[in-house]
Parts: C-alpha cells; sequence; structure tokens
C-alpha cells in the first residue's frame, strides 16, 4: 500500500483538492483509495475518476480507520475511539462535518461510546 499525501503550492480553500485532482490526472492508475473529508471535494474528485475510467474509492479521513477495522487489525471500541479522536484532534465540528466524517462506515460507536462523545458521533 502506497500513501500519499497531495500538498498543492498555491493555498486556499481548495487547494488540497486541485492538488489531488493533478495527481490523480497524471498518476490515477497508481491509486486504489483517496480520502479527503470535505463532500464537494470528494463528488468533484469521483467525477473525475469516472471521466478517467480509474477505479478508485473516494471516502473522508476516517474510513482509512475503518479498513483496519474490517481486516480485524483493531477492535471496535479501539476503531471507535480511534475515530471519535481524530475528528476531535482535526477540530472538525458542526452537523454537517461530523456526518461527513463518518459517510460510508457502517459502525454504530454509539452503543460503545457514551453522551460525552455526542459531539463527535454521527448525527442521528
Amino acid at each position: 500500500m502506497v500513501v500519499r499525501n497531495c500538498r498543492s503550492p498555491p493555498h486556499g480553500p481548495d487547494a488540497g483538492e486541485q492538488s489531488l485532482k493533478q495527481e490523480l490526472s497524471e498518476h490515477g492508475s497508481s491509486y486504489q483509495i483517496v480520502s479527503i473529508l470535505d463532500s464537494a471535494a470528494r463528488r468533484s474528485i469521483r467525477r473525475l475518476i469516472e471521466d478517467n475510467g480509474y477505479d478508485i474509492d473516494v471516502v473522508g479521513p476516517p474510513y482509512i480507520l475503518y479498513i483496519l477495522l474490517d481486516n480485524d487489525l483493531i477492535e471496535k471500541p479501539e476503531f471507535c475511539e480511534a475515530t471519535v479522536g481524530m475528528i476531535r484532534t482535526e477540530g472538525w465540528t458542526g452537523y454537517e462535518v461530523v456526518k461527513n466524517a463518518w459517510t460510508s462506515i457502517p459502525v454504530d460507536c454509539s452503543e460503545i461510546l457514551d453522551g460525552e462523545y455526542d459531539d463527535a458521533l454521527p448525527p442521528r
């Protein structure tokens, strides 16, 4: 597995998305998964992938932790705590951002984590 962190020299609200688009346009066949939090950026990158015929999954960052869980490399409590930790450490706040972080993750952590974690769990 190769993991690359693409960073664009220009700065701005969509610099990461533009950097990923450029990287995928040039080297898309080298990738299996692209992880980015912003849901609009994921949709835009999915269009680029479809237009180029690549077979790449586009997911939110916590999905990488889900891969560990799905392959029995971590237990569900570890997954839930790590995902909430990622959300809080990155400062992802607000209904839509937290919802986007959990998109594509078929795990209910509310049964493991109590109410003090509600700010980082998906809306019900």
